[in-house]
């Protein structure tokens, strides 16, 4: 069966869940593989030799500190991608066994 209709009318395509399943997994990836690394590798940024110039440490002191919150910030990215994705397969996995529970329903009751 292609979809799922609700009582309430709105409708289940588990192929476009698929879909968005699929786009929120290569996310992830891209998180896991390609930014966390970068935003890991800010971490080892240090203030030059005259880091202690007022001047130096008024931008540099304020981006060191930046880079911790943006690791912060790909964590809880990462965390509610991960979730959405558990939430869409187990829609998928309900909506599609409702589909395969009804055809069977409707088989035995052809027999």
């Amino acid at each position: 069966m292609a979809g799922f209709h609700t009582s309430d009318g709105t409708y289940y395509d588990p192929d476009l869940a698929q879909e968005a399943i699929d786009e929120l997994q290569s996310i992830l990836d891209d998180i896991r593989t390609k930014s966390m690394p970068k935003a890991q590798s800010l971490l080892h940024i240090t203030n030059p030799a005259w880091g202690n110039e007022p001047v130096t440490a008024s931008f540099h002191n304020p981006m060191q500190a930046s880079h911790q919150q943006h690791i912060t910030d790909l964590q809880a990215w990462q965390k509610k991608i991960e979730n959405d994705i558990a939430n869409l397969k187990a829609a998928k996995n309900y909506y599609t066994g409702a589909d395969q529970a009804g055809a069977q329903g409707l088989k035995k009751k052809g027999d």
